[in-house]
């Protein structure tokens, strides 16, 4: 699995072997974040989760909460079915949050 961060905008590649294993536990990783305003440049550990039963596309959590998303020592991506399914159909989605934010997640072959 790769990930970077550019701001609030995530992508994360990963192959059809982690796609799989996303349904029955949580991918992990760390995500290579910037953020040029501020010259901030850091690994943040981050986890993507499938929860069948969430009615949201997409819930984000960050540890601590109510700060700014470079300052995160953890970031919790949480995907439901829809997102999921639409995922391994297409090989990529992208759902938006945190009003200008984006997960972008795709399936290399």
């Amino acid at each position: 699995m790769k990930a970077d961060s550019a701001g609030l905008e995530a992508f994360v590649e990963i192959n059809q072997n982690e796609a799989r294993t996303l349904r029955t536990r949580p991918l992990k990783g760390n995500m290579s974040f910037r953020d040029d305003f501020i010259s901030l440049k850091k690994d943040i550990p981050f986890r993507i989760i499938y929860k069948r039963e969430q009615k949201d596309f997409l819930v984000v959590r960050q540890k601590p909460s109510n700060i700014y998303f470079g300052f995160s020592r953890m970031i919790e991506f949480t995907i439901n079915q829809e997102f999921y399914d639409a995922l391994i159909r297409t090989g990529n989605f992208e759902e938006r949050f945190y009003g200008s934010g984006k997960l972008i997640i795709r399936i290399k072959d």
